[in-house]
């Protein structure tokens, strides 16, 4: 697995991504052992008092088979998004749910990359 550079702090999004998973019906020990961790540190990560790393959303990536990004808003409480932002965060949620589905991964594949002459004559339209 590739080193990832963490700049930040995750408490939040730590905290939401593990509610996520318990209301989903895992314990605190089943993602303990996803993540390869402690029960204890997932338990602090849940208080609010631990943050998960990048790696650990990265293994949560790999374990749940949905994609950081994906996680991450569906860890965010939408209540949590100002009300202002809450149109772009719905557009990203259904966006980032289409793309991440298996079946338009393999359309998305296929695409053929759009030529710079292709895009010249769509902007010319």
């Amino acid at each position: 697995m590739t080193k990832l550079t963490q700049r930040g702090d995750y408490t939040t999004i730590s905290q939401s991504a593990i509610a996520l998973l318990i209301g989903q019906g895992r314990s605190l020990t089943d993602i303990a052992r996803m993540l390869g961790v402690t029960k204890s540190y997932i338990s602090r990560v849940n208080s609010g008092q631990r943050a998960l790393t990048l790696e650990h959303l990265a293994a949560l990536q790999e374990k749940t088979g949905q994609p950081i990004p994906l996680l991450v808003l569906n860890a965010m409480p939408r209540r949590s998004v100002r009300p202002d932002l809450l149109p772009l965060y719905d557009m990203t949620l259904k966006l980032v749910q289409k793309i991440s589905k298996p079946d338009n991964k393999a359309v998305l594949a296929k695409e053929k990359p759009i030529s710079r002459s292709r895009k010249v004559r769509a902007k010319a339209a």
